[in-house]
């Protein structure tokens, strides 16, 4: 079942909110999932939408400002699914978002013009109720309002005693004072004839224009009786002839399509959308703000009306404003803008540890995103700035941690928490497949019912399995490590029960393989990842490098384990010879200290960049024991071989003399003797580039279909 959020404009129920429950009503009986988004203070739109079934989420907020930010923040990190956007309000709140319709129930003027421009961005459809309105706002698409139908009223329209009736708002822009002048007109054409009932309140007026309208009433005296607020089935069958004398620009025009729903005679002004409801071959239609025009009309209409006309009326109400007809047009629009999945084909979601660092299982992700390009990414917490651009062309919900500032900058000061953020974030409900990327958390996710979860895992957590390897020394030496190992029987336990709930196990090497048959008992299947970065898109030279080729480059987390020290040990044994570092990490500010002057660092460097880094190496080293090892791979698809330890993933992905070379240990030594030898016998580029088509996105794409029995066309 696809999820449908509605999001209303305010908490009171007006004109657009009745309008709202009937779209949340009838996209329900199209069988969406249906939630609708209101305001806390006032709550009558939520209290209406829980009578009827719905579930709700109301947001506080005692000011409208306050209702914004805070529907804007839970948009971010809650919402799944389409939002349909009902008024401006929640259309300006979630302004740039992904994933929403906006439907606008009055023209925007003045400055409003400007938020509305605003509150479109990124938006998939404008919908707006009437051609009139849409031809003032540029791309809108129109569809008509509809109701539920009036009770067929049985009084028939007199020649002696007439009740002219109005109902709803009563104000200047509504006409009110032109239909008061053109009574006292028709009373002293034909005196006693004419009465007017009058059914509405002066709401949301302003105080000036509520005392004119009070004068007109007093004006009339016995000539009106003025009841409030009536039952529109009651209001249908207590008046002769119903008038709509609005002068303002209408957007639709409800109470026209409730009159002809009703079999209620009916007069209009000829102003915006109203002759567009009533239809062309409507008779009686008045010149808008002109008093003596209206009385003509109503004197026309008494004559003129019969059973002929009262049936069209209802036959267009049928086809074109009933609940049947809405239902049809909503369901044209959701088809186009968040279509049902076909059957056959996946509904993917995409989960991650965290998105707050670029770094190998962050590439693989993106990768995922590419290959599944409608799949949103559910993580613990994301920092746009801190990782891949790409993500942000993606819905990204997270978890509740997501809030807190310091875990976003400083992920790892979250350990402890993110088995519960995984507890307590939410798959979209419409979700079929859930694919995870882990290094420790995500695969703890909770799928939804009859949601298959396939898990990619990088390798079970190194922080519980490897602990001295994730510190870079024993445990018992820093407090950090002490902590860690308080808490590890406890997070081993959850990341076991986590394993456990998988549907399929994926890895990214032979030895991260082995690690899970030992950690969870469980047998993966081992599908090498791609080199993300595109070897055909622009280059661009790091800073201060451009004419400079032929050095040795290490991309890589500053991090103990990464032994980027020993590199910059044995470059000061090799000053002929220059070593460029990219990336960043806790050693950062020791590792810039330590380095000779014949290695430079680069951090933050863009994708342009990384393959002129790539395409401009002698080689790349990669000294660290990984469970995979992103990249070389990523240096063999721009030809450039590597210099590898012979262990961990490096035995998977580097061929000895074919597109690269091994070197035994984690030492200075080893790795002088290493650069060394290849200087002597260096690899040939037409080899390492037919060796990186094993690893391309194609093949990785293909391999990864096949365990989630997705075929490539309905990707």
């Amino acid at each position: 079942m696809t999820t449908f959020t509605i999001a209303s404009n305010q908490g009171a129920i007006g004109g657009g909110e009745v309008m709202m429950l009937a779209i949340a009503e009838a996209a329900r009986e199209l069988g969406r999932d249906v939630t609708v988004v209101a305001p806390q203070t006032p709550g009558d739109v939520a209290k209406e939408a829980l009578r009827r079934g719905f579930r709700v989420i109301t947001i506080h907020g005692q000011t409208t400002l306050a209702y914004l930010t805070n529907l804007r923040r839970w948009d971010i990190t809650e919402r799944t699914g389409l939002l349909w956007c009902n008024g401006l309000r929640p259309a300006f709140a979630t302004a740039g978002h992904s994933k929403r319709v906006i439907h606008l129930h009055q023209r925007p003027q003045g400055k409003l013009r400007a938020l509305a421009a605003i509150a479109r961005r990124d938006a998939l459809a404008t919908i707006v109720p009437s051609a009139s309105m849409a031809e003032t706002i540029t791309g809108a698409q129109v569809m008509w309002n509809w109701n539920p139908p009036a009770r067929e009223r049985t009084r028939k329209l007199a020649n002696d005693a007439v009740t002219v009736g109005f109902l709803g708002r009563l104000s200047s822009d509504k006409g009110f004072p032109r239909l008061c002048e053109a009574i006292t007109e028709l009373e002293s054409r034909h005196p006693g004839k004419f009465r007017l009932l009058l059914a509405g309140e002066s709401r949301f007026v302003d105080s000036a224009d509520a005392q004119l309208v009070a004068n007109h009433i007093a004006a009339l005296g016995p000539l009106v009786e003025h009841r409030g607020w009536m039952d529109r089935n009651e209001f249908f069958s207590s008046v002769d002839l119903a008038v709509f004398p609005s002068v303002q620009h209408e957007s639709f025009g409800l109470v026209v399509s409730e009159a002809m729903s009703a079999h209620c005679p009916f007069v209009i002004t000829d102003t915006a959308a109203l002759p567009e409801v009533a239809g062309p071959e409507h008779p009686f239609v008045a010149r808008a703000d002109d008093a003596t025009s209206l009385a003509d009309v109503i004197e026309d209409a008494v004559d003129g009306y019969d059973e002929r006309l009262l049936d069209s009326a209802h036959r267009r109400w049928q086809k074109n404003f009933s609940p049947d007809a809405g239902r049809v047009r909503l369901a044209e629009i959701l088809d186009a803008v968040d279509p049902e999945p076909v059957s056959g084909t996946s509904r993917i979601t995409i989960a991650h540890d965290y998105l707050t660092q670029r770094g190998g299982a962050e590439r693989v992700v993106s990768q995922f995103a590419t290959i599944f390009p409608d799949a949103p990414i559910v993580t613990a917490v994301y920092e746009p700035d801190l990782t891949y651009p790409e993500f942000a062309h993606h819905k990204v919900i997270t978890s509740p941690l997501n809030r807190i500032g310091l875990l976003r900058r400083h992920f790892r000061l979250g350990l402890p928490l993110y088995d519960w953020a995984f507890d307590h974030v939410r798959i979209p409900e419409e979700s079929d497949t859930v694919l995870v990327s882990t290094t420790g958390f995500a695969h703890g996710i909770t799928a939804p019912a009859g949601c298959r979860k396939v898990v990619y895992c990088h390798s079970p957590a190194r922080f519980l399995y490897l602990t001295d390897d994730y510190l870079g020394g024993q445990w018992w030496r820093s407090p950090k490590g002490i902590v860690l190992k308080a808490l590890t029987p406890q997070l081993r336990r959850w990341d076991r029960k986590a394993a456990a709930s998988a549907d399929e196990y994926l890895c990214n090497s032979t030895v991260v393989r082995d690690r899970i048959r030992d950690v969870y008992g469980i047998e993966a299947t081992v599908v090498h990842p791609p080199y993300s970065l595109d070897p055909t898109d622009a280059q661009e030279p790091l800073p201060k490098m451009a004419g400079h080729s032929n050095f040795f480059l290490t991309v890589s987390r500053l991090m103990p384990y990464k032994n980027v020290d020993v590199l910059l040990h044995a470059f000061s044994d090799l000053p002929n010879e220059h070593l460029v570092v990219i990336g960043s990490g806790p050693l950062r500010n020791e590792l810039h200290r330590l380095a000779p002057a014949n290695v430079s660092f680069f951090e933050g460097v863009s994708d342009a960049q990384l393959r002129w880094a790539y395409a401009h190496a002698a080689a790349v080293i990669a000294p660290s024991k990984e469970d995979y090892g992103l990249t070389p791979i990523e240096g063999f698809a721009l030809g450039t071989p590597c210099l590898a330890l012979h262990a961990g993933g490096y035995l998977d992905t580097v061929v000895d003399g074919v597109s690269g070379q091994f070197f035994d240990s984690p030492s200075p030594r080893a790795v002088v003797q290493a650069v060394h030898r290849f200087r002597e016998n260096p690899i040939e580029m037409r080899t390492v580039l037919e060796h990186a088509k094993q690893f391309s996105p194609d093949t990785f794409s293909e391999n990864l279909a096949a365990h989630l029995e997705v075929h490539s066309d309905d990707q």
